[in-house]
C-alpha cells in the first residue's frame, strides 16, 4: 500500500522529501561521528604512543648491552 501512495507523490516533492531526510541524517550522523572520534582519539593516542615509547626503549637497552658488554675473562687453567 506504502508503494503504490508513494507512486502517486509527484517526483519534484519525492526529490524535496529525499533531500530533507538526507540533510537530517548527515547531520545528526556527522554529529554522533565527531562525537565517537573525539572520544576515541585520546585512547588511540595513547597505544600509539605508548608502543613508541616501548621499541624506543627496547632498541636503548639493545644498544646499551653492546657498549657496555664487558667481555668474559678466561680463568687460568692448572698445569
Amino acid at each position: 500500500m506504502s508503494v503504490h501512495l508513494l507512486n502517486q507523490l509527484p517526483a519534484h516533492l519525492l526529490r524535496q522529501i529525499n533531500q530533507h531526510l538526507g540533510y537530517r541524517l548527515f547531520t545528526v550522523g556527522t554529529q554522533k561521528g565527531v562525537f565517537s572520534v573525539t572520544t576515541l582519539v585520546p585512547f588511540i593516542s595513547g597505544v600509539v604512543g605508548g608502543a613508541i615509547d616501548t621499541a624506543y626503549v627496547y632498541q636503548c637497552a639493545q644498544v646499551a648491552k653492546q657498549v657496555f658488554e664487558r667481555p668474559v675473562a678466561e680463568e687460568p687453567t692448572s698445569v
